[in-house]
């Protein structure tokens, strides 16, 4: 488990979303696959290899096909969570800029009592809308179409 994924509500969303979505579709095609197995083995269904070709082609062509969209999309937000754990690291606890939340900062204090602070907003958190799993294939199929 990486903490910045626990402790950031937008990663945390969009991660769980993403695992709601491939559970979703595992579930599918495991029913699939069963029903194709049973099926081969009771010699009164026309059972043949083309239901199981046809199964592959399924998932071949699904939005959750690892190597098309699944791979791509993790590394993408693997990256992004390194980079935030990074700020993390690099700065929480040390004599540098920190990171906290805006309740748990000293802000308004900090203010009043220290002759200068700076207040500093990064947007490195992910935006659900634009970085959800539907939304990277609907442009991953834009862009090769």
């Amino acid at each position: 488990r990486n903490n910045v994924a626990v402790q950031n509500f937008r990663i945390r969303k969009l991660l769980g979303v993403f695992k709601a979505d491939v559970s979703n579709f595992t579930i599918t095609y495991e029913k699939k696959l069963q029903r194709v197995i049973v099926d081969a083995r009771n010699p009164l269904k026309p059972t043949n290899q083309n239901d199981l070709n046809d199964l592959l082609d399924f998932y071949l062509t699904s939005d959750f096909n690892f190597d098309n969209f699944v791979y791509d999309y993790l590394t993408e937000r693997e990256r992004e969570i390194n980079a935030i754990r990074t700020l993390y690291v690099e700065t929480v606890a040390k004599d540098e800029p920190q990171i906290a939340a805006y309740l748990t900062a000293k802000i308004p204090f900090a203010i009043i009592t220290k002759p200068m602070e700076f207040v500093v907003t990064f947007k490195v958190l992910p935006n659900f809308d634009t970085e959800k799993y539907s939304r990277y294939v609907e442009d991953v199929k834009k862009n090769e179409g």
